[in-house]
């Protein structure tokens, strides 16, 4: 319910915002509120409708599949619908080829329903939410295919399946036929992105230009404004021309995934088509509104995507700034930019509010790949496609050349994006803190369009100020132990910017039943990093070589700049902590051993290592033991230190610690009773994955606890888990209770 009240309210202040500008009358702003409260009402049906009839309790449903399932690093993945109409999604976990085209039809599963998973921690991506957006609740995990027979549909849903097949069947061909330039020609051409290499895809966002690999607005007015003219140089007429252009258009949508950019471009360029034909005029920003009104009519949740709110956005930004701020630009250089500055601007409150990072050489950076996208690679893809639909041997020499341009591209996005400074981190922004920054971008323009350069630096400064000093004079510290799943992470964020410490990087990711070495890091901690504005890492710490508690440092140094990495000594003889020296030396990251005593101090905070102090490595027992204070409490970080390591320390030390980090995830080898009774905590944490397949933490660790009056946080029940502390002590809080 509150959602629809929300969507109304936003709609109804932007269009009155938008009427503003355009000189409203008493009919305009009458409209205005009218979109408003429709669009709340659609809402409000879509939220009604918007539930499951299964109980979850179900072993065998007979479903739908209209798509060949997509394959994944864990399997298979795709859509499905119940015979009530309900949407499932489909997953299938196998290392063995299948015939994909044999699961397209009416389709008898065994397996069990799962409910998708929310987010594990603070600001994290949110599946459940993301599934529910588009009317699924339930993930189907297939065991078992029973049969699947043809569906019995009407024409059109066959000609949808055919298109959708015909789309897929190309995908594949292009494969067999361009070289290093297959993934950017399935990109460009059918809207397929799924081939590029991860680390390709992480320079182009982190340069800014990651859009123009996805089929653009901007590409479907190229394609359109090519087949009109084309048309007319094969002498057909205007009005024919637009006829078959009507038609190719949803053509076009269907045989590249129909991302919201694309329907958009198509809808606006069919609206302005028909309007031609009923020989009416409208303004841009009506057909904008326009467009914008029949896709939230179609499909009301399209405004809760990231994707539809910037191509919007920035659409609206470049329609209202081009009457007197996009005109008499000069130079195309010029214009370039201007352009590039308009969609930055337009797009700034959304990017920084759902990635918490901008790219500020992407100003910079559009000017050149923009028209080298636009002119080039898309032209040259497309022309090399069609070659080969006529002869594989006629696009050989086009081909040569597409893969040289779009390896050298690769090469220098690569190069700009590891200069490391292209991305500015913001952090999640309080609501007061996005009020002033959506403020800030209106002053901006409003000032540009009055060509007040002194207003435009004070904004500009006073924003830069601002994000700086908010930072410095923070005097709340944070110790976040994050939900890497099986593994350990904690990141120690001090005071008045004294520094950011980090324990473990954690390494194991698990996909369903199986279980694979994927980067935690792209998964889980860099978008936790950037939502807490954490660009750097002082003290990166090893605690031992295991790879759920390593696994994704190498991503992270990377990535971020890292100061200085210690480990346990001894543990550099193991595989994975070698290739992680190995990049730290390639990154000038200082790191070295360490064995105790060993101490170091903040103004606000002290950590000394308690163990191991020999040089001989034997794994779990000897991982780094830190005693910490923060705030006025005293923390104990095990790493996996076992009851052995246990019993070393208790001899050494008479430690007393207010927090205790329990051992190797809740183990039965760790934890002791009379480790517990010396340490005596009032608090316990223990970073374990949910569903994993060690049961960790075990029983008899948590009876244990509870016999000794412990508060039990855990990440396999709660979460991430975050410790906000002062001076004088400090509060936790669980992203689940």
């Amino acid at each position: 319910m509150i959602l629809h009240i929300q969507g109304g309210i936003i709609l109804l202040l932007f269009s009155i915002y938008i009427s503003f500008l355009l000189k409203p009358s008493f009919t305009t702003l009458l409209l205005a509120a009218t979109i408003a409260v429709f669009g709340s009402v659609m809402y409000f049906f879509e939220e009604t409708e918007n539930n499951t009839e299964l109980t979850g309790q179900e072993q065998s449903l007979l479903l739908d599949i209209s798509s060949p399932l997509l394959a994944t690093s864990y399997g298979f993945k795709g859509e499905s619908t119940a015979q009530s109409g309900e949407k499932i999604a489909l997953r299938l976990y196998t290392d063995e080829e299948i015939d994909l085209q044999s699961l397209v039809g009416k389709c008898l599963l065994e397996g069990h329903l799962q409910e998708p998973e929310g987010a594990r921690n603070d600001h994290g991506f949110n599946y459940e939410k993301f599934l529910y957006y588009e009317n699924v609740h339930w993930i189907f995990e297939v065991k078992r295919i029973t049969y699947c027979e043809p569906l019995n549909s009407f024409w059109l849903q066959d000609t949808y399946r055919q298109i959708s097949e015909w789309r897929i069947h190309q995908i594949e061909r292009i494969e067999g036929i361009f070289g290093y330039s297959v993934p950017l020609v399935q990109a460009l051409v059918f809207g397929h992105r799924e081939g590029i290499e991860e680390s390709i895809l992480d320079a182009y966002q982190e340069i800014g230009v990651i859009h123009l690999l996805a089929i653009s607005g901007l590409h479907v007015s190229v394609i359109t404004v090519w087949l009109f003219l084309l048309f007319i140089r094969l002498g057909i007429t205007k009005e024919w021309a637009k006829g078959f252009l009507l038609i190719v258009l949803p053509l076009y949508v269907l045989l590249t995934g129909a991302a919201p950019p694309v329907i958009r471009a198509s809808s606006m360029a069919m609206l302005l088509f028909f309007f031609s034909f009923m020989r009416f005029k409208i303004a841009m920003i009506d057909l904008v509104s326009i467009t914008f009104l029949l896709q939230l009519i179609l499909s009301p949740y399209e405004i809760m995507t990231v994707s539809f709110q910037l191509t919007y956005m920035v659409c609206y930004a470049l329609v209202l700034s081009a009457p007197k701020i996009l005109t008499n630009t000069g130079s195309y250089m010029y214009s370039m930019l201007t352009i590039s500055i308009t969609s930055f601007l337009g797009s700034l409150p959304i990017l920084v509010n759902t990635f918490f990072e901008v790219s500020l050489i992407g100003l910079l950076v559009n000017v050149v790949y923009v028209p080298l996208f636009t002119v080039i690679l898309l032209p040259l893809s497309l022309f090399c496609y069609l070659c080969t639909l006529l002869s594989t041997s006629w696009a050989e020499i086009p081909i040569r050349l597409l893969n040289s341009i779009v390896q050298w591209t690769d090469s220098l996005t690569l190069w700009i994006s590891e200069r490391r400074v292209t991305t500015f981190i913001t952090g999640k922004l309080n609501l007061m803190e996005m009020i002033g920054l959506i403020l800030g971008v209106i002053a901006f323009y409003i000032f540009w369009e009055k060509k007040r350069l002194l207003g435009l630096l004070l904004i500009s400064l006073s924003l830069m100020f601002y994000v700086v000093v908010d930072e410095r004079l923070d005097n709340k510290g944070y110790v976040y132990i994050v939900d890497v799943g099986q593994g350990d992470s904690i990141i120690i964020d001090l005071p008045r910017n004294e520094g950011v410490i980090m324990i473990d990087t954690g390494g194991i990711v698990s996909f369903g039943e199986e279980i694979e070495r994927a980067s935690i890091y792209k998964l889980t901690l860099d978008q936790f990093l950037n939502s807490k504005g954490i660009g750097a890492i002082d003290l990166l710490l090893l605690t031992h070589g295991d790879y759920d508690h390593i696994g994704g440092a190498k991503d992270l140094i990377l990535d971020r700049k890292v100061k200085e990495l210690v480990y346990s000594t001894g543990s550099e003889k193991v595989e994975e902590m070698q290739k992680i020296l190995k990049v730290a030396e390639t990154r000038g990251v200082i790191h070295r051993p360490i064995r105790a005593p060993f101490k170091w101090e903040t103004p606000s905070s002290t950590f000394q290592l308690l163990h191991p102090s020999d040089d001989q490595y034997e794994g779990n027992n000897d991982s780094l033991v830190i005693l910490a204070e923060l705030g006025g409490v005293k923390w104990l970080f095990t790493g996996d230190l076992e009851s052995e390591g246990e019993s070393v320390i208790t001899k050494k030390y008479e430690i007393d610690a207010d927090v205790l980090k329990v051992g190797h995830h809740g183990s039965h080898t760790s934890t002791s009773l009379s480790f517990l009774k010396e340490v005596s905590p009032e608090y316990a944490i223990i970073s374990a994955g949910k569903n994993n397949s060690f049961g960790h933490p075990h029983k008899d660790v948590v009876e244990r606890l509870k016999a000794e009056g412990v508060t039990i946080l855990s990440t396999r029940e709660n979460g991430g888990i975050t410790y906000t502390f002062t001076g004088s002590g400090g509060t936790f809080s669980t992203v689940h209770p």
